[in-house]
């Protein structure tokens, strides 16, 4: 049987080009729903102990390769000596979150699809309530908007205001801070300095 013939056709590169890219295309489209976005924290597991979603407080000895999926929760923390590590979902509910030892340290991790995903890694003073206290608004978006954004202290809702004296003509000097009640200062002219009159203030008694 005679051999089949080599045929061969010259294929335009923009068609090439073009097959090309609507493969990957292709192939990205159908695999982009099934990628996810993991972030992971290592943590030295001594002296501490964690938050897992499916499980609430424990040691780091009664820590297991253990992980859940669709966690109730939205976070995972690590805690020791009033400080607090974590990470946090602020949009929509992580596919999983997982805890593993290894030799001494610990990963957490939370998991999400790589869509619509976002994840905040926390290091702040405090335990897991500090941010269970916080997530509300970290879901809603209202953490962000705060004046303090902050997980280990109480977020202010009102941009904070430090009241200056300035003139142009004087050169203020001293940096004494009042509290509350009755108190008396001591003004003094220092002369001028070619552009403005030097003028120190200071506490008197």
């Amino acid at each position: 049987m005679p051999a089949a013939p080599n045929i061969s056709m010259p294929v335009p590169s923009r068609l090439l080009t073009s097959c090309l890219l609507a493969g990957l295309l292709a192939v990205g489209m159908a695999e982009a729903s099934d990628i996810q976005l993991q972030m992971t924290l290592n943590v030295s597991g001594s002296g501490k102990s964690f938050y897992l979603p499916w499980q609430g407080e424990v040691g780091f000895g009664q820590l297991a390769a253990d992980w859940v999926t669709a966690p109730e929760k939205f976070f995972i923390a690590a805690q020791g000596q009033g400080l607090l590590q974590g990470i946090a979902s602020y949009i929509g509910q992580p596919a999983y979150a997982r805890a593993a030892k290894d030799g001494n340290n610990v990963h957490i991790t939370l998991s999400q699809a790589l869509e619509n995903n976002g994840m905040l890694l926390v290091f702040a003073k405090g335990d897991w309530r500090n941010l269970e206290a916080r997530m509300p608004a970290i879901l809603s978006g209202k953490f962000f908007q705060l004046a303090n954004p902050l997980v280990g202290y109480s977020g202010s809702q009102a941009a904070l205001v430090t009241l200056a004296l300035s003139y142009a003509n004087l050169d203020l000097l001293g940096a004494e801070l009042l509290g509350k009640g009755n108190h008396i200062i001591a003004v003094e002219n220092q002369g001028s300095d070619g552009n403005r009159t030097r003028v120190r203030i200071t506490r008197d008694g």
